[in-house]
């Protein structure tokens, strides 16, 4: 009886020990959401400016993984032109078989730069990427023989920070 005493007090301090560990990393996974969410928020902002003096470009399409920034974005764009005319795509490959879309936007997280670049270059875009535009230089040398493959008129690739470029 006093081993399963033992136990059980053993077994209920590594439990409080999880729940605390669980807390502190609750804790620190919504700071990051945080940041993330206010680099976002500034980098929606941004790319609002750039739209609104722009008579030439318009956007017609957000593609992204999670469906609430999807949905930020779309209504971002929809309301910075007065309609309802954006397409949100889960799908990158459906956004870039579009013909009537001429140039992407790259923003996404840093290791699908290169190889998002790359598809968007095959399908026949104009690319701005957020940088780095790759993890490496063999990435880097993919993208720039896929770019001069296309035969597109240079640039064709331009890469950056949307707050310099």
């Amino acid at each position: 009886n006093a081993a399963l005493e033992a136990a059980d007090t053993k077994a209920k301090e590594q439990n409080a020990q999880i729940v605390d560990l669980g807390q502190k990393l609750n804790r620190a996974l919504a700071s990051k959401v945080e940041e993330l969410a206010r680099y976002r928020s500034e980098f929606f902002g941004k790319l609002r400016e750039a739209l609104a003096g722009q008579r030439d470009v318009q956007v017609v399409a957000v593609c992204d993984c999670y469906g609430e920034r999807r949905q930020i974005a779309q209504d971002m764009v929809n309301q910075t032109y007065g309609n309802q005319d954006c397409k949100q795509y889960l799908d990158m490959l459906e956004l870039l078989d579009r013909k009537d879309i001429d140039a992407v936007l790259i923003a996404t997280g840093d290791n699908w730069h290169s190889g998002i670049s790359i598809l968007a270059a095959r399908a026949g875009k104009d690319i701005y990427c957020e940088k780095p535009c790759s993890k490496n230089v063999e990435q880097s040398l993919i993208l720039r023989d896929t770019i001069r493959r296309t035969g597109r008129p240079q640039p064709s690739l331009m890469h950056g920070a949307p707050s310099r470029s």
